[in-house]
């Protein structure tokens, strides 16, 4: 059994970046970019965040799975009581008030326009293949 959990009913769209395409551009940059040069990078598209959990279930070979959306007051009460645990074990949790204020956003979207025209970065790996290279590194490495 598996599950799906997201926070917030307003739909989401998200950006996302392969390693392999990060890397390309950490070095365009290093050869092409001044100093001062700042640039977002994704794989150039923009998602809805189910699209990203049903390429993993996709990969994983369709599992029964259920999908699970809690109102974003959960996530705040859940990410304070991280928050708190963290304080008093001195271990800081995943889920705290830091990622309370990236998961309650909406829209996560980047212009690589940029970054293409600056430093000739052209992203190979949207997120269907990344997911597919991901999760079959998993699966080789034991992980899955």
């Amino acid at each position: 059994q598996h599950s799906d959990f997201a926070v917030g009913f307003k739909r989401q769209d998200i950006t996302f970046i392969y390693v392999q395409d990060l890397v390309q551009a950490v070095f365009l940059a290093l050869e092409k970019a001044r100093p001062e040069s700042k640039y977002f990078l994704s794989d150039g598209q923009v998602y809805q965040s189910t699209t990203f959990s049903n390429l993993i279930r996709k990969e994983l070979g369709n599992p029964w799975w259920i999908r699970i959306t809690a109102p974003i007051w959960v996530l705040k009460i859940v990410t304070w009581f991280g928050d708190k645990i963290g304080h008093m074990t001195g271990k800081i949790s995943a889920l705290n008030n830091d990622k309370y204020h990236i998961l309650r956003q909406r829209n996560w979207r980047c212009d690589i326009q940029p970054a293409i025209k600056d430093l000739g970065y052209h992203p190979e790996y949207p997120l269907e293949r990344g997911v597919q290279l991901t999760i079959k590194w998993y699966k080789e490495n034991g992980w899955l």
